[in-house]
């Protein structure tokens, strides 16, 4: 893990960047919290609800029973 500055992290944020990359990056102001750089990929992801499906035995009529019965317990 890399710990920078503030000043060092405002003035060669491009080169933090680039260690991101690869390790753990943490930029600390004077007297106040620290700051973790995490590298995210991007995925082209256009909805936080675009997940990869999973492959099961259960037919779509079982989850709408499933569901059925999940709302009549509620009273729904």
């Amino acid at each position: 893990m890399k710990t920078y500055s503030y000043t060092e992290a405002y003035k060669s944020f491009p080169m933090i960047l680039d260690v991101a990359l690869t390790e753990d990056v943490v930029i600390k102001r004077k007297r106040t919290n620290a700051f973790k750089v995490v590298y995210t990929h991007n995925n082209q992801s256009l909805s936080p609800f675009e997940v990869a499906g999973i492959n099961s035995n259960i037919t779509t009529q079982e989850i709408v029973g499933f569901v059925k019965a999940g709302r009549e317990r509620l009273n729904l």
